[in-house]
C-alpha cells in the first residue's frame, strides 16, 4: 500500500484527469499518475475525501471488488461522484466492453438504511454508500457539442425540457418514458461514504 499524498482520486482518468486529483488508470497516458487496477487500489485505508469517475465502472467486470476498494480507501463522509451510462442508453450496446448498467435505484443495494424498506439484498454488508443525489441526462453536453449548429440548438432545447421533466419524475421517466420514447444517455450520482 502506498501512502496517500492526495485527498482526491480520479478513478479511470484516461486523458482527462480532473485538476488537483490523483489520476489512476490501467492504461498509461500523460494524465495517469498511478498505473493500477481499480479492484486492487494501491492505497492505504481512509486516504480520500473525494473520488471522481466518469464512464469507467461499466467496463469493469467485478464491480463489487471495485466498490469494496473504494469504500476501503475513502474516509468517513467522503464524496464519490460518478457519471455512468444509464441502463436505457442506446449507445451502451455500441461498445462491447460495457458489462454493467446503472439506474436510479442501483445504490439501494449498498445503503444500509434502505435494505429494510426496499427488500433489496445487501451484496456487500461491510460497505455503506448513501445516495445523496442523482440526475438523469437525456443527452450529455459533450455529445451535443459535436453536432452541427442547428442540431445543437434543437438538442439543447429538447435536452433542457426532458432533463427538467426527468428531475421531477425520475421513476416515470425510467420505467415508462424510456420504454415508450427512448432511453437516457447517462446518469450522474453523488454518493456519501458512511463508516
Amino acid at each position: 500500500m502506498t501512502k496517500c499524498d492526495f485527498t482526491r482520486l480520479d478513478l479511470g482518468c484516461s486523458y482527462h484527469k480532473k485538476s488537483d486529483y490523483l489520476g489512476i488508470d490501467i492504461l498509461k497516458t500523460q494524465d495517469v499518475d498511478v498505473l493500477a487496477d481499480a479492484s486492487a487500489l494501491p492505497f492505504a485505508d481512509n486516504c480520500f475525501e473525494k473520488v471522481f469517475s466518469q464512464y469507467v465502472l461499466e467496463h469493469i467486470a467485478d464491480n463489487l471488488a471495485v466498490l469494496r476498494e473504494l469504500y476501503r480507501v475513502c474516509r468517513n463522509g467522503a464524496q464519490i461522484h460518478l457519471i455512468l451510462p444509464h441502463a436505457t442508453c442506446p449507445a451502451f450496446y455500441d461498445d462491447i466492453t460495457h458489462v454493467h448498467k446503472y439506474t436510479t435505484r442501483t445504490w439501494e443495494h449498498f445503503d444500509h438504511d434502505l435494505h429494510a424498506i426496499t427488500g433489496h439484498p445487501n451484496y456487500l454488508p461491510e460497505v455503506n454508500f448513501k445516495l445523496v443525489h442523482f440526475e438523469l441526462r437525456w443527452w450529455p453536453p459533450q455529445v451535443i457539442a459535436g453536432k452541427t449548429r442547428w442540431k445543437r440548438v434543437l438538442l439543447n432545447s429538447l435536452n433542457k425540457l426532458i432533463n427538467s421533466f426527468a428531475k421531477r419524475f425520475p421513476f416515470f421517466c425510467e420505467r415508462i418514458w424510456a420504454q415508450w420514447v427512448g432511453g437516457f444517455y447517462e446518469i450522474e450520482y453523488l454518493l456519501k461514504v458512511i463508516k
